[in-house]
């Protein structure tokens, strides 16, 4: 071998490979005590690119479990509450069943009904008011649809199946056809839908004239007989004293006796027959008309509205305008209110535009009960109530009015299904939507840690065979070098 003193390559060698071995062997020892395989970008640039987008997204997920989570939270504590108002209308319904047995109930009684009416009223919307989760009111509205009218042309109004946050705004309603009730004359001469035969008329003092038999006629189920001498406004007094049952009023003038329908639309209607020979007609029916409307919202779009009951419209997705009767005339009347959008929106994914949005409609005693079809009494389950709030002061269990009893118990059921609805659309979102997502997001992030896991831990018993390895390398090419170093001394 060649022997030279200025130049040891042996030692130099063993000097390089003991280099390399204590480098390896620090990489090493920095993955076993950090436990990662990427401590820096140079230990794997592609594998550190993709790993930190793997990380943003862990970061992401985390924040979406998180979300849903408190979403959930959040639809709990609305359907809780709204359990409690449930309860309250069962009770309602209880308390109005219970007033309608006439036959038993005292003043007193229905006096005790009412004043637990009214409490019950007043608590289920202190209810909508004062549910909140943090700040977050939820029952009040503020997550719903809310419409404030403006003038006398709509009585009330319910725009809760609306979502569509461009609708909201000045509301126009263009009344495209008038609402009419059930209508039909009995008199003298050919104008009248029913006339007199020779013979009958009413004189000059409006005395029915008959050649002294009675004339007899049916008014929707209701037999009427009047005698020769009877006057035109006692006959009219008379058929009045039967509105409950047959639904019609009557008023004279002139020799013609008017009939009307109490309500609008094309459920009403005046069924007249008579089996004596001193009317021309022996049958005539007429039928109300409901109003139909065009409403344009704020962002343009024209809704029709002929799906409704008399004064009360109602659009495909259900929802409604109660007319004032005294605004029942077709025309453009022009912006009637405003229509405030509002909903909930949650964050349910680890990117943008991944969102679930709930739309929770007031639950106030003056926004339920709507627009129920058959009743013209009440607007809302408010107005059950006694005092100002009421439609009758004393209160509708107290008042005796049996149609209108009637009809409250149709208001309560209305606000019963209301209720019910609601929460099985939030428990639907909640089970059906919001669980399932979580459920989705824990399973993605388990197996995206799996990913960023396997791209950037260490794995370590690989790297404690290298530790080892290395270890040994580091002792024999440490003993090498000693020797290499001895390599000059043999010239000597």
């Amino acid at each position: 071998m060649s022997l030279s003193i200025n130049n040891n390559i042996t030692s130099l060698n063993a000097w390089r490979n003991l280099k390399q071995t204590d480098l390896r062997m620090s990489k090493t020892m920095e993955k076993l005590s950090s436990g990662l395989r990427i401590n820096r970008a140079a230990d794997d640039p592609a594998g550190l690119v993709i790993s930190e987008k793997m990380r943003a997204q862990l970061v992401g997920l985390d924040a979406a479990v998180k979300n849903s989570e408190k979403a959930i939270n959040m639809i709990q504590t609305a359907e809780a509450a709204l359990d409690q108002v449930q309860k309250l209308l069962d009770k309602m319904r209880q308390l109005a069943i219970d007033s309608a047995n006439t036959g038993v109930n005292d003043q007193a009684m229905l006096q005790a009904n009412q004043d637990e009416l009214d409490e019950a009223i007043e608590s289920v919307t202190r209810i909508a008011e004062y549910t909140q989760f943090g700040t977050k009111k939820l029952l009040d509205g503020t997550l719903g649809t809310q419409f404030t009218a403006s003038g006398n042309t709509i009585a009330a109004a319910d725009f809760k199946a609306i979502s569509d946050t461009t609708k909201a705004g000045g509301v126009r309603l263009n009344l495209t056809t008038s609402a009419e009730q059930a209508t039909m004359t009995i008199g003298e001469g050919g104008t009248a839908d029913v006339s007199f035969n020779a013979g009958v008329s009413f004189s000059s003092d409006s005395t029915l004239i008959t050649g002294g038999t009675d004339l007899t006629f049916n008014i929707n189920g209701v037999d009427f007989a009047f005698a020769s001498g009877t006057t035109g406004s006692t006959m009219a007094a008379q058929i009045n004293a039967y509105t409950d049952q047959t639904g019609v009023t009557a008023t004279y003038n002139a020799g013609v006796i008017t009939l009307t329908t109490e309500d609008y639309g094309s459920d009403e209607n005046i069924t007249f027959t008579t089996r004596d020979t001193k009317l021309d007609t022996t049958a005539f029916v007429d039928y109300g008309k409901d109003a139909v409307a065009d409403v344009t919202y704020a962002n343009g779009s024209t809704i029709t509205f002929d799906k409704g009951d008399g004064l009360t419209l109602q659009d495909a997705d259900g929802n409604i305008i109660v007319l004032a009767s005294a605004a029942n005339t077709a025309g453009d009347k022009g912006q009637v209110g405003t229509l405030t959008v509002g909903k909930a929106e949650f964050q349910v994914g680890a990117n943008e535009n991944q969102t679930v949005e709930v739309s929770i409609q007031s639950v106030k005693a003056a926004d339920l009960g709507i627009g129920v079809s058959g009743v013209s009494k009440f607007q809302s389950l408010e107005e059950l109530m006694s005092g100002e709030n009421g439609a009758y002061t004393n209160g509708v269990f107290v008042d005796g009015d049996s149609d209108a009893l009637a009809e409250a118990i149709l208001v309560i059921d209305a606000a019963i299904d209301e209720v019910s609805t609601l929460r099985g659309n939030l428990g639907a979102i909640q089970a059906d939507n919001l669980q399932v997502q979580l459920d989705s997001l824990r399973v993605s992030y388990e197996n995206l840690q799996a990913a960023e896991s396997t791209i950037r831990d260490t794995d370590m018993t690989l790297e404690m065979a290298n530790f080892t390895k290395y270890q040994i390398m580091m002792q024999a090419g440490t003993a090498m070098l000693a020797q290499a170093n001895q390599i000059p001394n043999n010239i000597l």
